[in-house]
C-alpha cells in the first residue's frame, strides 16, 4: 500500500503500475539476450526509429545501438566480465569487429552466430561491411 494515500492496490503513478512490465517489454523488443547470444532489435517495429544505450546483457555487457530507417547503426559494446561475446548478425554480410580500437577478426559459428572474446574493460564495436 502506498503511504500517501490508504486506497489498496493504488500508487502514485497509477493503478497497479509496477504490475504492467511496460519497461521488460520494451527492453525485449530492443535487445535479447537468450542463451548467451544477444539479438539486436528482434522485435522492433520495421520502419520504427530506436536508440537504446546501456542495456545489461547475459556474460556482462553492456550494449547501445540505433536503428534509423530500418538500418542498424554501428553497436557498442562494454565487458564488464570476461567471456565471449556471441550475437545473432543484424547485417547481411559478415560484420566487423573493432576491439579496443583495433580491428579483429571475428568468429562465425554458423546460422549467422558470430562470437569474440572478450576480457572486462573490453570496448568492442560492430560495424556493418559494405
Amino acid at each position: 500500500m502506498n503511504a500517501i494515500t490508504d486506497k489498496p492496490g493504488f500508487n502514485d503513478l497509477g493503478n497497479y503500475t509496477e504490475q504492467f512490465a511496460a519497461s521488460g517489454v520494451i527492453n525485449e523488443m530492443l535487445l535479447q539476450s537468450v542463451q548467451g547470444i544477444l539479438r539486436f532489435f528482434p522485435a522492433w517495429p520495421s520502419g520504427e526509429d530506436a536508440a537504446f544505450k546501456y542495456l545489461r546483457t547475459e556474460g556482462g555487457f553492456l550494449v547501445s545501438a540505433e536503428i534509423k530507417k530500418g538500418k542498424i547503426n554501428d553497436i557498442l559494446i562494454q565487458s564488464t566480465a570476461n567471456g565471449i561475446f556471441r550475437f545473432l548478425n543484424p547485417w547481411n554480410e559478415s560484420p566487423g569487429i573493432i576491439k579496443n580500437g583495433k580491428q579483429v577478426n571475428v568468429k562465425s559459428e554458423g546460422k549467422g552466430i558470430f562470437s569474440v572474446p572478450a576480457l572486462k574493460g573490453d570496448n568492442i564495436i560492430l560495424k556493418e561491411l559494405l
